[in-house]
C-alpha cells in the first residue's frame, strides 16, 4: 500500500471551523512533514480518503484514523493506493444538542474536500472513502458534489452512518450519486445506543433549523425506502451485523488510545477487502 497521509481541515485542536486543508505524509517513523498535495496526489493511481465521526478532537481523530489505516496496510498487502487521513472539526462537547451545528460542519468539509479531490486527483482516479458516524455525512456530500461535477466515487464504506436510513435511496439526497459508484457497503448494529437514542435527539434539532425530517439512522437499522417509496440503489451492499455480537458505536475506528480491538479489526478486515475488489468478509469477533 501507497504513503499514509494526513488531511487537516483544522485550525484547533477542539472545534473551531472548517478551513482549507494542509497536506502532511506521515513517515515510518510517525513524524508529519507537510507537503505540497498536487504532485503528491497526481503520483498515486487510487486514493482511499478515510474520515472520523462525531465528537473527535484532533487528538483523538488522528489516533483513531492512524491505528485503523495501519491495520488496512497489513491486510491490504500490495493493493495500490494512497491513504489520506481526514480531520475535520465535528467536535462540540454539548453533543447530540450541538449534532445540527456540527452537521454544518460536516457539509463545509464536503465542500473544501470535493474542491480538494476535483484540483489535485487526475480525472481517471475515483476516489473510494470509509466514513465514521457523522463522518458518513461528509463522505457522501462529496461523493454529491464530486458526482455533479462528472466524478463518480469508486469503494465507500460506511461505518455507523450517522444519516437518515433512507439517505441513499431519497433522489433529492444521494441517491444518484450513490447509483454512479463502484459500491457504497452499509454496516449497520441494532446494538448502537449512541444512534439509538442521541442521533435522533440531534436529526431532530438539525430538521428544525434546516428543513427535512428525522428517521432512523443508517448505521443503525441499514438502508431503507423512502416514504415517497424511492428504491435503494443496486450499488448498496447492507451488512448488518448479528445482535449477538454487540457492535456498538465506538467498534468500528480504533479507539482513542490507538488500540483496536476483535470488533475494529474485523470492520479494518471488511474495508481491504472491499478496497482490493475482493471477498467482502467481516469475520467475527474474537473477545
Amino acid at each position: 500500500m501507497a504513503d499514509m497521509h494526513l488531511l487537516d481541515f483544522r485550525i484547533q485542536n477542539v472545534g473551531g471551523p472548517v478551513v482549507r486543508p494542509k497536506m502532511y505524509l506521515v513517515s515510518e517513523d510517525g513524524r508529519e512533514i507537510e507537503v505540497e498535495p498536487g504532485s503528491t496526489l497526481r503520483a498515486h493511481p487510487a486514493w482511499t480518503f478515510v474520515i472520523h465521526g462525531f465528537a473527535n478532537d484532533r487528538r483523538e481523530g488522528k489516533a483513531k484514523l492512524s491505528a485503523y489505516a495501519a491495520q488496512l496496510r497489513k491486510e491490504a498487502l500490495g493493493l495500490d493506493t494512497g491513504l489520506a487521513l481526514v480531520l475535520w472539526p465535528g467536535d462540540n462537547r454539548l453533543s447530540p444538542l450541538t449534532y445540527s451545528v456540527e452537521e454544518e460542519d460536516a457539509q463545509s468539509t464536503a465542500d473544501k474536500l470535493s474542491a480538494f479531490i476535483l484540483a489535485y486527483l487526475p480525472g481517471s482516479v475515483r476516489p473510494h472513502f470509509i466514513a465514521h458516524s457523522l463522518g458518513s455525512l461528509v463522505a457522501l456530500e462529496t461523493m454529491k458534489r464530486l458526482h455533479e461535477d462528472g466524478v463518480p466515487a469508486g469503494m465507500c464504506l460506511l461505518l455507523a452512518g450517522a444519516v437518515d436510513c433512507d439517505a441513499l435511496a431519497r433522489r433529492a439526497r444521494f441517491q444518484a450519486c450513490v447509483q454512479a459508484a463502484a459500491r457504497v457497503q452499509v454496516l449497520s448494529s441494532k446494538k448502537d445506543v449512541v444512534l439509538q437514542w442521541c442521533f435522533p435527539i440531534g436529526d431532530f434539532i438539525a430538521g428544525f433549523l434546516f428543513g427535512g425530517y428525522t428517521r432512523s439512522a443508517l448505521g443503525r437499522v441499514g438502508p431503507q425506502p423512502s416514504e415517497a417509496r424511492e428504491g435503494i440503489p443496486g450499488t448498496v451492499v447492507s451488512l448488518p451485523l448479528p445482535n449477538d455480537w454487540n457492535v456498538g458505536h465506538g467498534d468500528y475506528l480504533a479507539g482513542s488510545d490507538g488500540g483496536m480491538n476483535g470488533k475494529q479489526l474485523s470492520s479494518a478486515h471488511l474495508a481491504a477487502g472491499i478496497l482490493s475488489g475482493g471477498p467482502a468478509v467481516y469475520p467475527p469477533p474474537t473477545p
